[in-house]
């Protein structure tokens, strides 16, 4: 309760604080194996802050409880004062920058009509402000994780409108610098989204199962975090990136040219095995990882969070492993498909890649419909 009531002072500390305590349970999980499942939850809670336990018997304790006993003859006012006076001086808050905004207020004075007590910021040091505002720890910036899922989310919806403009114009419209990029944003959101969640599985999992030592290394490792996912995620789009190029078709009886974004792999062996790459990356071997940290704790996870997360996971595969299998099936064994039509061809084409959108559509009702909030506002409402 103390934490929770002071997380906004006690969050984010690089000190660790030290708290004394005569709860057992909180001494034990710093040193246990396994966890049930509301050691689990503290475990989780207890991430968000840095501090040391310190345990300390109810028996060793005895001049407060002696003096919480001690009965009282006085009368109470009616208005209980406080302990601590209204106004209390610290100390002054100062910052350099403020210093450096009056030095550049020399050479570009206050222009007036702005608010009151308010410090007018010349355009020298207006970058500077933004950069030392976001960076504050007070200005409600979202945070690391979030500005990348932000980042990525733009990206992906940015190509959108162009594959619109595909679908109904079956022509390629925007050059060959649109082939390098617009194809290959695609690509890279992919991969960066699955690894972003391979890295949150990681990170709850540290948290969970070694709660007080993942501090040691939160600070470095939420910095190296996103250099490492948007590089790796760079790194596999690159060869994507380098050899697609933009083919014209042969003029048709209307002297309409058809043009199409189409990758240039000399030899060809070596698309089959850049396909293959991405498919473990992206597909199997992110999933096999989230299922294997979740395996070595499913002693201390319910069954409706183990199935939830199972469910999410399965039907992660079902929308993707599909669509990976068909173009494997077309590198591997083109032969298999013979049988097949024009038509039924480009239906199932169309189908596996509407399948894989489909699990944007799908992750928000798993993420809600699973849970315990939507199970109970749905009892309230019944």
């Amino acid at each position: 309760m103390a934490l929770e009531e002071q997380r906004h002072c006690l969050e984010g500390t690089e000190l660790p604080i030290v708290i004394w305590t005569d709860h057992k349970n909180l001494s034990y999980i710093q040193s246990a194996r396994c966890l049930n499942s509301r050691q689990s939850r503290w475990s989780l809670f207890f991430y968000r802050f840095n501090f040391i336990i310190t345990y300390c018997p109810g028996s060793k304790n005895t001049k407060p409880d002696a003096l919480s006993c001690l009965c009282s003859t006085s009368e109470e006012a009616d208005v209980p004062g406080t302990i601590v006076p209204e106004f209390c001086v610290v100390g002054a808050i100062t910052w350099d920058l403020e210093n450096r905004i009056k030095q550049a207020q020399i050479g570009e004075p206050d222009p007036g009509g702005g608010p009151p007590q308010r410090l007018y910021v010349t355009s020298a040091v207006r970058s500077q402000v933004i950069r030392w505002g976001q960076s504050s720890r007070f200005s409600g910036h979202p945070g690391s994780s979030r500005t990348i899922a932000l980042i990525r989310r733009l990206l992906y919806l940015s190509t959108i409108p162009f594959v619109v403009c595909i679908y109904f114009s079956h022509d390629w419209l925007f050059g060959e610098a649109g082939c390098h990029i617009l194809l290959s944003l695609n690509l890279l959101t992919i991969h960066s989204s699955v690894f972003i969640l391979v890295a949150m599985t990681l990170e709850r999992y540290q948290a969970v199962a070694k709660t007080f030592s993942a501090h040691k290394s939160c600070s470095r490792s939420t910095r190296l975090s996103p250099v490492i996912i948007w590089g790796l995620a760079f790194i596999l789009t690159l060869p994507m990136m380098a050899m697609i190029q933009l083919w014209e078709g042969k003029p048709t009886v209307y002297g309409f040219v058809k043009r199409i974004c189409f990758p240039t792999w000399i030899p060809e062996c070596t698309f089959k095995a850049y396909l293959t790459v991405l498919f473990f990356t992206s597909v199997l071997v992110p999933r096999l990882i989230i299922v294997g940290f979740l395996s070595t704790r499913r002693k201390g996870l319910k069954q409706k969070v183990l199935s939830t997360i199972l469910s999410i996971v399965v039907v992660y595969w079902a929308c993707f492993l599909p669509f990976w299998g068909w173009q494997l099936t077309k590198l591997f064994s083109l032969d298999s498909l013979k049988a097949l039509s024009a038509a039924a061809y480009n239906y199932v084409n169309f189908f596996l890649k509407c399948l894989t959108y489909g699990n944007s559509c799908i992750n928000p009702f798993l993420y809600t419909l699973l849970t315990q909030n939507y199970k109970d506002y749905l009892a309230q409402k019944g």
